[in-house]
């Protein structure tokens, strides 16, 4: 294969517009120059931890990522919210409360989930 050809003013426009592209002829010459599956293995027999750390480069580059998880808590103060938000939100306390009481008439029982003594 071919070194890639680039025109350096189009490769700036694709790197501007986070156009993938400008990668992909690197990608492919990569490709192309693959080690074998022995190679692989020697290198895993080897250096354990930098065939993980390839094997996780590999897993990124097809698409799978680490599962992130972010616990988020949103408050705003009374004063910042608009009359059309806050009448939003008591809405939405009037309703929680509503489904709270209506379970809780459905289904009377103390607090540790069991039925009251007579």
């Amino acid at each position: 294969m071919k070194a890639p050809k680039y025109s350096p003013e189009a490769q700036a426009e694709q790197l501007d517009n986070l156009d993938r592209r400008a990668f992909q002829e690197i990608a492919e010459l990569w490709l192309a120059s693959h080690p074998s599956q022995g190679a692989i293995a020697a290198l895993a027999e080897k250096n354990p931890d930098r065939w993980a750390q390839a094997l996780a480069i590999v897993g990124r580059l097809r698409g799978f990522t680490e599962k992130v998880e972010a616990n988020v808590s949103l408050s705003a103060s009374i004063s910042t919210l608009s009359d059309a938000e806050l009448l939003a939100r008591i809405g939405s306390f009037d309703d929680n409360v509503d489904r709270q009481s209506s379970l809780h008439d459905d289904n009377p029982s103390d607090s540790n989930g069991l039925e009251p003594s007579e």
